[in-house]
């Protein structure tokens, strides 16, 4: 993720300070990703901040048309779910308190790089302000392009090689008969 003077990938909330428990829990498969080790950090204490996590996955070798994600997110405050540029979910307001499915729209996908960013706006609030964003993925599946194979020359049936030893041999009858 980024935000203004911030890179990297985010930190793993722990769970047992504020926000929560106005956060939904964290669980051993599933926690919330906060932008420092000090999750009680406020970055938008004057204005509203914009902070992005994004998930990039390589389609090659697969058929883009068959590709779909689902699953779930939350996010404290608003957010967007972008796939390749293109919205496929919102929140509104406050959503840290509740879950919002997703899913992909299959046109959406390219062949090659793909990008999922999960765009979240904290609203500015001096006094109580924390932002995060929280995925749960159900399912991602895509259908692997077909190889095309090339011609392979099929195999005699054994009756095919019955009768070109027949053939070999009146041949060869023959050709002894003339001498």
């Amino acid at each position: 993720g980024d935000f203004s003077g911030q890179t990297g990938y985010g930190v793993v909330s722990t769970g047992n300070t504020d926000p929560f428990p106005h956060w939904i829990a964290n669980t051993e498969s599933s926690s919330w990703l906060i932008l420092s080790n000090d999750q009680q950090t406020n970055y938008s204490s004057a204005t509203d901040s914009v902070v992005s996590w994004s998930l990039s996955f390589d389609l090659s070798g697969y058929d883009a048309s068959t590709a779909s994600i689902t699953g779930r997110w939350a996010t404290d405050n608003s957010g967007v779910l972008l796939l390749n540029g293109q919205a496929i979910s919102t929140i509104e307001g406050n959503g840290y308190t509740g879950w919002t499915n997703f899913s992909s729209i299959t046109s959406y996908f390219t062949k090659g790089l793909n990008t999922l960013s999960f765009v979240v706006t904290d609203d500015a609030n001096s006094v109580y302000n924390y932002t995060g964003v929280r995925v749960e993925f159900a399912s991602a599946v895509a259908n692997v392009v077909p190889r095309t194979n090339p011609q392979i020359s099929p195999v005699p049936e054994p009756q095919t090689y019955a009768l070109m030893i027949a053939g070999l041999a009146a041949l060869g009858f023959l050709a002894r008969r003339r001498s």
